[in-house]
């Protein structure tokens, strides 16, 4: 199945993260990069104290994956999970949310390392790349 990176995910491999480097390495299937993930990186590399430079990497991190994009069977899906979540008093961040709508949509597993935040997405598969680059 494949798999669609979530910036945490993207971030630690611009760092060089040996695990998230590794889970790369042993994934035989597509990994793919969304359109949400791609602003979020934008943003934080205009936002940095070197936007240039910073902008340059994620161009170049860019290259090296296909990108998936926000259809509007993506976008119905996110109005119908926002609409369910919010009937159980469930709060997701909306780029999370619009993320694993794409995952879902696109039957795609989503490589994260903010499995909590997904929780309450029962069908949503997920798996951790970074948990072994968090400090105690």
């Amino acid at each position: 199945m494949p798999v669609l990176i979530d910036t945490d995910v993207a971030i630690e491999l611009m760092r060089h993260s040996p695990y998230a480097l590794d889970c790369v390495s042993r994934h035989d299937d597509s990994i793919y990069v969304s359109s949400v993930t791609v602003a979020e990186l934008y943003f934080g590399a205009y936002n940095s104290a070197r936007p240039n430079e910073n902008v340059a990497k994620v161009r170049g991190f860019l290259e090296n994956f296909p990108r998936v994009t926000i259809t509007d069977e993506v976008a119905e899906r996110f109005g119908r999970i926002k609409a369910e979540l919010r009937r159980r008093s469930v709060q997701i961040a909306p780029f999370d949310l619009m993320i694993a709508s794409i995952a879902l949509e696109n039957d795609f597993r989503l490589a994260t390392g903010n499995t909590k935040h997904f929780a309450a997405l029962m069908e949503l598969q997920t798996e951790d790349w970074v948990r072994s680059t968090r400090r105690p």
